[in-house]
């Protein structure tokens, strides 16, 4: 008995580091979905330089600059955003494989003791 709380335990601490994963990949995106927006008001313009947020202060810069650090960062951000897709995959085949060791060591859910298994959310 001690070995499926010890494993229900650990199915809950990974349900957890699950959740913080979509969190920082919504974050990414949403990064990622601002540069991608930067990038195209640089191209729509004519000027050849442009004012860069600096921390608290607006700095005139080139425009050819200015693209080329929006795009790196860009290219960073979504390549972290697949390796913490694969993170998930990963996570929710792990999750999937304990949740039915859980099962088998519980035996089939009794309705009468109120038992519910949770499963991971799969976006």
């Amino acid at each position: 008995m001690a070995d499926i709380r010890e494993k229900i335990t650990d199915f809950e601490r990974q349900r957890q580091t699950l959740a913080g994963l979509g969190m920082q990949k919504q974050q990414l995106e949403a990064s990622v979905n601002g540069l991608s927006n930067s990038l195209q008001e640089l191209d729509k313009t004519t000027e050849e330089k442009v004012y860069k947020a600096a921390g608290p202060i607006l700095v005139l810069r080139d425009k050819k600059e200015v693209k080329a650090e929006l795009g790196d960062l860009k290219e960073t951000q979504s390549l972290r955003i697949k390796t913490l897709e694969k993170q998930e995959k990963n996570l929710i085949e792990k999750l999937n494989a304990l949740r039915v060791q859980i099962e088998a060591e519980a035996g089939p859910p009794n309705a009468e003791s109120g038992t519910t298994v949770i499963t991971p959310k799969k976006e």
